[in-house]
């Protein structure tokens, strides 16, 4: 459906992955932490803002062609934009958000350049916590 670097997750495997999301949310929740559904599309200028170079030589991101819209490679990014272009009083801080989100990569190819035995994939989910 998709080429390589992608995969279904069925039945058991569908299932842990939102049994892992609901329990890793549910405890960050628990410590204060805001809970957050991001998009999975952002603005080229929030990617840069975040030190990506959406549109540069040797980038990992996916960038919609005749659109300033990029996919997102972490769920970091959209939340990060949320308080671009902000000056934050003392008072609001610490800012604690929990995020899932979609994450798609270019760097598939990439193989081990991260970790041994790791498969590396243009799309997976994953939790991220962030605190300002």
């Amino acid at each position: 459906v998709s080429g390589q670097k992608f995969y279904y997750l069925r039945n058991a495997g569908a299932l842990l992955e939102l049994a892992l999301v609901n329990w890793a949310m549910s405890r960050v929740v628990a410590r204060g932490f805001t809970p957050i559904m991001t998009p999975d599309l952002v603005k080229e200028t929030v990617l840069e803002k975040c030190g990506f170079q959406p549109r540069g030589e040797g980038t990992q991101v996916y960038s919609v062609e005749d659109s300033p819209l990029c996919l997102t490679g972490t769920a970091e990014v959209p939340l990060g934009g949320l308080y671009m272009d902000k000056v934050l009083r003392e008072a609001e801080l610490p800012i604690r958000m929990v995020a899932y989100g979609h994450c798609f990569r270019t760097e598939a190819g990439a193989a081990g350049a991260a970790g041994k035995g790791l498969y590396r994939v243009h799309q997976f989910s994953k939790v991220c916590k962030l605190r300002y």
